[in-house]
């Protein structure tokens, strides 16, 4: 019984071994180059061809070739049967000979990836198997325009980042100062100075954001918002002491014309200009009650001026009626008396009459009167040389040539400024194009992540190159010319 199986065993064994002899020996009368098929195209372009060269050891018969599926690396996605041709010209082929059979790929409708498949070679008496591989990209120009728009929404953001972002928080700052100030009728009629100095601190705000000088900007706006809380804050205690202010004009104008009058109206006036620089309505209210005490200081002197003139009136009424002869010794010593109180009042008046320059700079006959200084007549001198100096410098150039220049200045600093973003973003474009589309022989397969990646990587490159820019300036980097002297 166990012989029995030996021998069938070795029958088995036999017959396996006869048959792998035959197909091996089949196969080994034909052969065929290149070992593999490779097609690489973009998605859309035209039919490709490789050549497969198939030589017989052994007269070969009823030659055919039969395309299998093409799968993906995740064996979901089939390309088309028709896709690959490999037409035959003949099913024959003699001891010796060899035949060229022509493998073509239509790039057409084959989606973007990496397909693997092969061409089964079938004869009588045998078969072969070719491997093929079909790697398939997209078109270049979407996703070049992908990578441009990447870089270009980098740039976007980097220049709205170090311009357009400052500019706007500036702005919107300006506008909490404003929008208020338009809606303030008070502060336009009564708190003035307030007013023309917040426009004021405004236009210097909007002068260095044309300059782009940014923390100018923000010290200007900074000002102008220190300024209008001191009138928001204090609006009631202002508007109380604006009108002691007004009041103290008014009896200012009921004074007579005189030099010492229009002192004090120019003091008040300048401490009601320059209400903005005071620390509160206390400071304005201080330096209104000096002038009002200057004032009635004036008007009791001025009373007494007049007290003056009404005694000697007196004394010359008393003199005419008291003309006794027992009284005549002392009719000398009252005319004395009465001249010296005329001379006196008219003194004072006529120093109450006189002009300010005149005060200031002293005339003839007054006592007090301050005299012209030598230091005062050379800074006269050297002023009136410093407005003759652009005579002798020559004339300045004119106005249309000037306006003309600054017009092309700006035309190139535009120029200079778009060519510099071009280079920039086609350098960057260029150096993702290659990296992520030339170098992917599959663009595409995984549909609109690569895309975005492209996307994604322009907008990155731009935002690396910004934070690195600015990085290198905060480290204040010495240039070529402040380096070594030799």
């Amino acid at each position: 019984m166990s012989c029995w199986r030996l021998w069938l065993l070795i029958a088995l064994t036999l017959v396996l071994w006869s048959g792998t002899t035959y197909e091996v020996t089949a196969q080994e009368g034909v052969t065929y180059d290149p070992a593999q098929l490779n097609f690489a195209a973009t998605r859309g372009n035209a039919a490709s061809s490789r050549s497969l060269l198939i030589r017989a050891t052994a007269p070969i018969t009823e030659l055919q070739v039969i395309p299998r599926d093409f799968l993906d690396g995740d064996e979901t996605t089939v390309l088309p049967p028709r896709a690959l041709k490999a037409p035959l010209a003949q099913h024959e082929i003699a001891a010796g000979e060899s035949l060229t059979i022509p493998v073509t790929l239509n790039f057409h409708d084959l989606p973007s990836g990496r397909f693997t498949g092969s061409l089964l070679i079938t004869y009588h008496g045998g078969e072969l198997t070719v491997p093929v591989t079909v790697t398939v990209k997209d078109p270049p120009l979407i996703p070049l325009l992908f990578l441009v728009a990447g870089v270009a929404a980098g740039f976007g953001v980097s220049l709205y980042r170090a311009q357009g972002r400052p500019r706007d928080q500036v702005l919107v700052r300006v506008g909490q100062v404003r929008n208020p100030m338009a809606a303030d009728k008070q502060l336009q009629e009564r708190g003035k100075p307030f007013y023309e100095r917040l426009e004021a601190e405004l236009y210097d705000v909007q002068v260095t954001l044309q300059a782009q000088d940014w923390n100018a900007a923000k010290i200007a706006l900074k000002e102008a918002e220190s300024i209008w809380n001191l009138w928001e804050r204090e609006r009631r205690n202002w508007l109380r002491q604006i009108g002691a202010y007004d009041e103290l004009q008014r009896e200012l104008e009921s004074l007579p014309a005189s030099s010492y009058r229009k002192s004090l109206e120019q003091e008040a006036r300048e401490a009601y200009l320059t209400m903005p620089d005071r620390t509160g309505p206390e400071a304005f209210k201080a330096e209104l009650a000096g002038v009002a005490q200057r004032l009635y200081d004036f008007s009791e002197l001025a009373a007494q001026i007049e007290g003056l003139a009404d005694g000697a009136h007196f004394l010359q009424r008393l003199y005419a009626l008291d003309a006794a002869p027992e009284n005549a010794q002392y009719q000398a010593q009252y005319q004395a008396l009465a001249d010296e109180v005329a001379a006196a009042q008219e003194a004072a008046r006529a120093a109450a009459r006189q002009p300010e320059g005149d005060v200031l700079h002293g005339g003839e006959g007054l006592a007090f009167g301050i005299p012209k200084s030598p230091v005062g007549e050379a800074m006269t001198g050297a002023v009136d040389a410093l407005f003759k100096l652009p005579r002798l410098l020559g004339s300045r150039p004119a106005a249309a040539s000037m306006a003309a220049s600054a017009k092309q200045a700006v035309s190139r600093l535009q120029i200079f400024t778009w060519l510099t973003y071009l280079a920039a973003v086609g350098m960057l474009a260029a150096a993702g194009f290659n990296e992520l589309y030339t170098g992917v022989p599959t663009f595409g397969a995984t549909g609109w992540g690569d895309y975005f990646t492209l996307l994604a990587w322009g907008f990155g490159a731009e935002a690396t190159r910004a934070s690195i820019t600015g990085l290198l300036k905060t480290w204040e980097l010495p240039t070529s010319a402040g380096g070594t002297a030799g």
